[in-house]
């Protein structure tokens, strides 16, 4: 069994509850959050869409999805 180490992106959607005492505010607050706080502070939305694989770094170098499933046996 071999490690791949994949590089994705997907794209997440949620909600947030904020406390603030303006629009302004609860924007700044939103914006402040680091991606970690952010979700865990929301309920995601579940999306249909697979993540996207950017790269996959094997033994025998940096591929793309495509090329890196060339590798398959």
């Amino acid at each position: 069994m071999d490690n791949y180490k994949i590089t994705w992106k997907s794209e997440l959607v949620g909600d947030i509850e904020i406390k603030a005492k303006s629009p302004l505010e609860a924007k700044k607050k939103l914006n402040n959050m680091d991606n970690i706080e952010l979700i865990n502070s929301s309920n995601l939305w579940k999306k249909y869409k697979q993540p996207i694989i950017e790269s996959v770094d094997t033994d025998f170098g940096v591929f793309d999805e495509d090329t890196w499933l060339l590798f398959e046996k």
